[in-house]
């Protein structure tokens, strides 16, 4: 990743939490395009609520391990956001989560309209046929349904 503010070099997937290689191929292209257009980042984490992990727990376990992914998701978050203050970079950060009927995308999306996104970047495994068939694609729903243009990055 270049550096368009001299010697700070943002390492956002270092440290006891860690981006997945997607997610941080993406950050690295929107970190290059806020740099070069000054823009602000908007940084979303959307922690997705997974209804079989519901049923196969009790409230008490089902409560510590929600509580466990938004405390591991707000780490991430706000660690990424301090490194990219430092940087210089202008940021906005925020983990929400997606409601439980909802998919991902439906939680990208609301949030790219709500803060007046003008572009979304996003990593993805780039997967195609039945491959991706029993999920869908998050990528896919967010640049056909998106209000503004949308930059796809493979994590590979």
């Amino acid at each position: 990743m270049g550096s368009a503010q001299g010697a700070h070099h943002v390492r956002p997937h270092a440290g006891p939490h860690r981006w997945q290689r997607t997610a941080c191929k993406g950050l690295d292209e929107a970190i290059q395009l806020a740099r070069l257009a000054g823009s602000i980042l908007v940084l979303i984490h959307v922690v997705e609520v997974h209804p079989m992990m519901v049923e196969a727990t009790t409230a008490t376990v089902w409560e510590q391990l929600s509580t466990a992914q938004y405390d591991h998701a707000r780490g991430l978050v706000e660690g990424t956001r301090q490194q990219l203050l430092e940087a210089g970079l202008k940021v906005e950060a925020y983990v929400q989560g997606a409601a439980p009927a909802a998919r991902v995308c439906d939680a990208i999306l609301a949030a790219a309209r709500s803060k007046v996104c003008q572009l979304i970047v996003m990593g993805t495994h780039g997967r195609c046929g039945t491959a991706r068939a029993p999920l869908g694609s998050d990528a896919e729903l967010v640049l056909r349904a998106s209000p503004v243009h949308v930059l796809l990055v493979r994590g590979d």
